[in-house]
């Protein structure tokens, strides 16, 4: 079974002889069974843009769009378009590179009793007796659209990229509609599709790849392609909510923007 997870318009459409089959061929697949894919900037440090490492990707620079599944990048100034799903954060318990490399280890809820063992370090970013770092992470649940075609994908923000998040948040709380009894309600976080690209960030330590989140339109439902995606990323959601998502290839180092920023 392929890990990418895809889904074109014309698969949605309902097909009569299906409908009455008591075998699809996944009654036995499980969360851990799928792979979601990473969404990252690439970094001046990461290893996709380093000729001399293992995870070199031919052509690949700072600042472009990564996916981690697929191994392959797009463009960081021309952009893709995306379709949000579901929203949280989290705390990412993090190997620091420093240490054989790095690595992921786990996600905690904002709450995590570990924040009591941890004491922060100079950036503030909360370390445990382990030398591992807890990162505040915002995490977008995703549909990537790719030429017609929607794929599941996590779009992870933490450092200076959470206040890209914020500003994310704040933008999609402006789509509104009108409900049945005149009152302004605010649209569901996946009737909207956004554009996110890369600029160049700096400071007086350095400089940086940051994302750039544009709004690009609010779902057409008389449009059979937004339709079908409006439903995925409903049922995408429902399955992030109800804790049936898992992330299975994580990647092996935190290569978000490092400057000080907080949410």
């Amino acid at each position: 079974m392929s890990k990418d997870i895809s889904v074109t318009a014309s698969t949605t459409v309902a097909v009569a002889k299906f409908n009455d089959l008591s075998l699809t061929g996944w009654e036995e697949v499980q969360a851990d069974d799928l792979a979601i894919p990473y969404i990252r900037l690439l970094q001046a440090g990461s290893p996709q843009v380093k000729k001399n490492e293992s995870q070199y990707l031919k052509g690949a620079s700072e600042g472009d769009i990564y996916n981690t599944v697929q191994n392959c990048y797009y463009e960081g100034v021309e952009g893709v378009e995306i379709i949000p799903a579901y929203y949280n954060r989290r705390y990412v318990e993090w190997i620091p590179r420093t240490n054989d490399g790095g690595g992921f280890v786990d996600s905690h809820p904002l709450d995590t009793p570990l924040l009591r063992e941890a004491t922060q370090n100079e950036k503030g970013v909360p370390v445990l007796p382990n030398g591992n770092e807890l990162v505040n992470t915002a995490n977008f649940y995703s549909l990537l659209i790719i030429d017609g075609q929607a794929q599941h994908v996590l779009i992870p923000m933490s450092s200076s990229a959470l206040k890209k998040a914020k500003q994310w948040i704040t933008m999609a709380q402006t789509q509104t509609y009108v409900k049945d009894n005149g009152e302004l309600g605010i649209q569901p976080l996946f009737n909207n599709m956004y554009k996110l690209s890369s600029v160049g960030e700096s400071n007086v330590k350095g400089s940086w790849a940051n994302w750039n989140v544009e709004h690009i339109k609010s779902l057409d439902h008389e449009d059979h392609n937004q339709a079908a995606w409006f439903n995925l990323a409903f049922n995408f959601a429902k399955s992030v909510k109800a804790d049936e998502v898992r992330i299975v290839d994580s990647p092996a180092t935190n290569d978000e923007a490092t400057d000080e920023s907080v949410m």
